[in-house]
């Protein structure tokens, strides 16, 4: 709930969301234009790793793609790979790991250079030392601003400098030592 009221996907029953002290329903569209969202639950479909990662979108240069690609750490795997970004996809992802399909999904979501990325356990399928440098390049990104980053293993959380707990239904601020 909390993430589909801080991405505007719903709207609150009661109270606001407000963003540099404004409300969030007065500038909808414009947050969504800024802001990406990977969920902790994402669809593959039956196609080649660039449908995937462009899912539709056309204003991504080969560059912004090589640069993505670099960032999530999946530059050298798709070289190595026989077709490159050609390669299929099966519709359930089946013919990739866990870790390399929520990689592909993360470019797909960094294909519109959010300035706020939001992320959803999605480095639960990564080790510990990938999570690290996929976490590392997010934050050295020239176009990502802010990382929000929602997930139950603390080691995902070491790299925030703010952290918010809920508990109970209530937030629970806790500053980063």
């Amino acid at each position: 709930t909390f993430v589909d009221l801080l991405t505007g996907i719903i709207n609150p029953n009661k109270g606001e969301i407000k963003i540099d002290q404004n409300n969030l329903s007065n500038f909808k569209s414009e947050w969504f234009n800024i802001v990406g969202y990977m969920s902790q639950k994402f669809y593959i479909i039956d196609g080649t790793i660039k449908d995937n990662i462009l899912f539709g979108n056309r204003n991504c240069t080969e560059e912004d793609l090589n640069q993505i690609l670099e960032i999530v750490q999946l530059k050298s795997f798709v070289e190595s790979l026989e077709y490159n970004l050609n390669t299929i996809v099966d519709e359930n992802g089946n013919n990739f790991s866990g870790g390399q399909l929520q990689r592909i999904v993360l470019a797909r979501t960094l294909v519109k250079k959010p300035e706020i990325l939001i992320l959803d356990e999605c480095t639960s399928a990564l080790d510990k030392d990938n999570e690290t440098k996929l976490i590392d390049k997010l934050q050295n990104s020239n176009f990502i601003k802010t990382i929000v980053i929602i997930s139950h293993r603390k080691e995902a959380l070491s790299f925030c400098n703010k952290i918010l707990k809920i508990n109970d239904g209530k937030f629970e601020k806790q500053w980063k030592i």
